[in-house]
């Protein structure tokens, strides 16, 4: 019984064996007998066959020739180069035509219904439009032997792998924010409309002339916004038949995030930074320090960032805010300097303005005037300069023997003060600012002075008659008492005289002193010019760089500015002889 399963068995095995050898037997006789049809096939076709000769159409006498249709399927940009101002670009083209001479019927030869030639390249074998980019500075054809798609119908396709390189003028004004727009015309190089009628393929019924790709790859640096496409016959000096043509208008924007990270936000913010040198004390002695790295800050953020800089005949936005950024940083440093130099300045060694002044409280003894000569003899013990001693001796001498009173001492003092302590002031142009708010300061502080002393003589001679009147009272009261009640009551006493300067009380030289009016004016001036300074700049030069930036960058621009719209999609749209398809599609 075993025996005869194994039998069984075997038998089986060795039939099926047979079977598929014999199906192997068939398939490789079928593919044999395509194989042979094909090669039949493609003699036969070529075989009288005219590659030179544009494929024929029906009709006696067509307005067009053949139909091309032509697709751009975008794969990537190569480069989009700002200082070349071109771009590259790698796209397959794709085409597809009708050529009667290539069509048979399929029954007749064993089912072949797709044949391939050799469609570019020196081996060329049938038929091929010379359409070409006609702004292309460069063509490189990727595969250079291509073969086309040939069917039974008589229907052609290629798809060329092609990379391009296209003039592209730039307009950087708006640099790094800019929106470049580059455009280019593809048609038939050497055949007319008549010959070859060069138009967009239809795809679904629609004429689709650019698609992106499958293998898309987006471009580091730049977005693709818009692509326009436009079908249009071109006429040209040389020839008075049309030239079907296709032109292609890119729409894109640069990224500019590297570019505000990495170049604006410093150069802004270091100016900015060196603004607060208005509220650092000018004494401290890092005003000027402050001032000098931000302006090396900023040409060294330029120089470094130089290399990815467009090199182009037009001022960008990046260059303009460049420039303002290092003016308002040497006007901070040239403003900072000027406080620092007015808080830096002192009264003049030697004599004090302050000595000459009270010089005058020491000779005066309670009357309006003091004597020259007294007044020469005590400020002739002031160790005064020779300089100032001419001056002021001459003016003293010149009045004779007269009194001088506290207000023309006042004045004779600033006089030989602004002519003998120039030197104090640094500079010619401190000295012109300075003095005319010294002598405002000064006529303040003698109005001041005068004022408090008119009051003091006013209460010390009010403070008189009232103790002269009471004393009369009192020897009134005394005498009535005495029995002496016939006698008439004495007449009021007049009004004591009220004396310029007080001599009971209240000292003049503390009604000087205590409020400090006879200090010099001149570090007091300086300094309170110099906080004036710093306050105003510290408001205006921040506002106004901000407003500057801002006219600049215009940061709200919805195409070139700073917040500039997110980009979701590339629109496309085409326009078919004058007539808009269809339009954004992403």
């Amino acid at each position: 019984m075993r025996s005869i399963v194994l039998l069984l068995v075997a038998r089986t095995a060795a039939a099926a064996t047979a079977v598929v050898g014999i199906d192997a037997h068939v398939v490789g006789a079928t593919q044999t007998w395509r194989s042979r049809n094909i090669t039949a096939l493609r003699r036969l076709l070529l075989d009288g066959y005219d590659r030179h000769e544009v494929p024929p159409i029906a009709g006696e006498a067509p307005e067009r020739g053949v139909r091309v249709g032509v697709q751009m399927a975008l794969n990537h940009f190569t480069s989009i180069d700002v200082s070349t101002q071109s771009m590259g670009f790698f796209a397959w083209w794709r085409h597809d035509w009708s050529d009667p001479r290539l069509a048979w019927d399929p029954d007749d030869w064993a089912g072949v219904t797709e044949l391939s030639f050799v469609g570019v390249g020196p081996s060329k074998e049938v038929w091929t439009p010379d359409d070409t980019v006609y702004d292309a500075t460069e063509t490189e054809y990727l595969v250079p032997d291509t073969l086309v798609n040939v069917y039974h119908t008589g229907g052609v396709t290629v798809s060329l792998p092609i990379s391009t390189t296209i003039p592209c003028p730039m307009k950087l004004r708006r640099f790094p924010f800019d929106v470049q727009e580059c455009t280019f015309t593809h048609g038939s190089w050497t055949l007319n409309g008549v010959d070859v009628d060069v138009a967009p393929k239809v795809v679904d019924g629609d004429f689709v002339p650019f698609v992106l790709s499958e293998n898309f790859e987006p471009h580091t640096e730049y977005e693709i916004l818009h692509v326009k496409t436009e079908h249009l016959d071109a006429y040209y000096g040389c020839c008075p038949e049309p030239y079907p043509v296709i032109t292609y208008a890119f729409r894109f924007r640069r990224h500019s995030i590297t570019y505000i990270s990495g170049i604006l936000m410093p150069m802004i913010l270091s100016t900015l930074v060196g603004m607060l040198a208005f509220n650092v004390n000018p004494g401290s002695g890092e005003r000027i320090s402050l001032g000098i790295t931000v302006m090396l800050t900023n040409a060294a953020i330029y120089i470094v960032a130089y290399e990815v800089l467009p090199k182009g005949g037009d001022w960008s936005a990046l260059a303009y805010v460049h420039v303002a950024s290092f003016c308002f940083a040497m006007v901070t440093l040239a403003v900072s300097l000027v406080s620092v130099s007015l808080y830096c300045v002192k009264p003049a060694h030697g004599c004090r303005e302050s000595d000459l002044l009270y010089s005058f409280v020491r000779a005066c003894y309670g009357s309006d005037a003091v004597d020259r000569r007294e007044l020469r003899a005590v400020v002739g013990e002031l160790g005064l300069s020779p300089t100032t001693r001419v001056h002021l001796f001459a003016t003293l001498d010149g009045g004779g023997g007269g009194g001088m009173t506290l207000d023309e001492w006042y004045d004779v003092v600033a006089k030989i003060y602004d002519q003998t302590h120039l030197a104090a002031y640094h500079s010619f142009f401190y000295s012109r600012l300075l003095i005319p708010l010294i002598h405002r300061e000064r006529a303040r502080r003698k109005e001041s002075v005068l004022k408090r002393i008119r009051n003091a003589s006013v209460v010390e001679g009010d403070a008189a008659a009232a103790r002269a009147g009471a004393r009369l009272r009192a020897a009134a009261g005394g005498a009535a008492a005495d029995g002496d009640g016939d006698e008439s009551p004495r007449a009021a006493p007049r009004a004591a005289k009220r004396p310029s300067l007080p001599t009971h009380g209240v000292q003049s030289s503390d009604l000087i002193d205590e409020h400090g009016d006879i200090a010099d004016p001149t570090e007091y001036v300086a300094r309170r010019l110099a906080g004036k300074i710093d306050f105003v700049f510290s408001v205006l030069l921040p506002a106004a760089y901000v407003v500057i930036i801002c006219v600049l960058l215009r940061p709200f621009d919805e195409h070139e500015g700073v917040f500039q719209d997110d980009w979701k999609c590339t629109s496309i749209s085409h326009v078919h002889d004058g007539d808009r398809v269809w339009h954004a599609r992403c």
